[in-house]
């Protein structure tokens, strides 16, 4: 891990002092966006798993029966009841 984090720091200067405080602060930076990105790629899984999960709840829900042109219902509720 650590070479993979000091190969991806720019060359400094020769002139720059401060150079483990720069490689350090770099560092960081990767990690939030390292961190940010992963938290991105969570929520998209999450986001596709409870789409999926709908999906799956309605196709259960559908009862057959009644022109193609009514929204389907489960039996027990009536069109009149439907507010």
């Amino acid at each position: 891990m650590d070479q993979q984090y000091t190969s991806n720091i720019p060359p400094l200067p020769p002139e720059y002092t401060g150079e483990e405080q720069y490689a350090e602060e770099s560092e960081e930076e990767d990690q939030t966006l390292q961190i940010q990105s992963l938290m991105k790629q969570m929520q998209d899984i999450l986001s596709t798993q409870s789409k999926k999960k709908g999906k799956r709840r309605g196709s259960t829900s559908y009862t057959p029966g009644g022109s193609p042109s009514e929204p389907t219902l489960p039996r027990h509720v009536r069109p009149e009841e439907l507010p």
